[in-house]
C-alpha cells in the first residue's frame, strides 16, 4: 500500500529541513509579458499544490528554479556572499528582468514530521 508521502510525491531523507523562499522583482522591463513589476513578491513553501500564491511566470521560475530548489533545503553557495540570497535572471532576451531569491530562515518542515 501507498503512503500518503508517497502517494503525493513527497520523498526525504530524515531530518532534511525544507525552507521557505522568497522571490522578488528587483529590476523590471515595462514589456515583461506576465506583467511583472519591482516589488513583485512570492513565498514558495511546497512544491506541491499550494506551494505557491499569484502567479508567476513559468519562464522566469523554469531559470531560476534550480536555485530556489537547492535554497530551500538549505544549498550554500561559498562563492556568493550572502548564502541565503541569489540574484537571477529570467532568460528573456527582449525583456530582461532580475529577481532576488532569498532563503528565510523559517523552517516549514523536516521530513521526519507527518504532513
Amino acid at each position: 500500500m501507498t503512503s500518503e508521502k508517497e502517494a503525493i510525491g513527497i520523498y526525504h531523507r530524515p531530518k532534511v529541513p525544507m525552507y521557505k523562499v522568497r522571490v522578488t522583482v528587483i529590476k523590471a522591463h515595462p514589456d515583461c509579458g506576465a506583467g511583472h513589476k519591482v516589488g513583485d513578491t512570492w513565498e514558495i513553501s511546497h512544491v506541491r499544490k499550494g506551494g505557491q500564491k499569484g502567479f508567476l511566470c513559468p519562464s522566469a521560475l523554469h531559470d531560476m528554479y534550480h536555485i530556489i530548489f537547492a535554497m530551500r533545503y538549505g544549498a550554500e553557495f561559498p562563492w556568493s556572499e550572502d548564502s541565503d540570497s541569489w540574484i537571477a535572471q529570467c532568460g528573456d532576451p527582449n525583456t530582461p528582468m532580475l529577481f532576488k531569491i532569498e532563503r528565510l530562515q523559517e523552517e516549514v518542515w523536516t521530513a521526519d514530521q507527518d504532513i
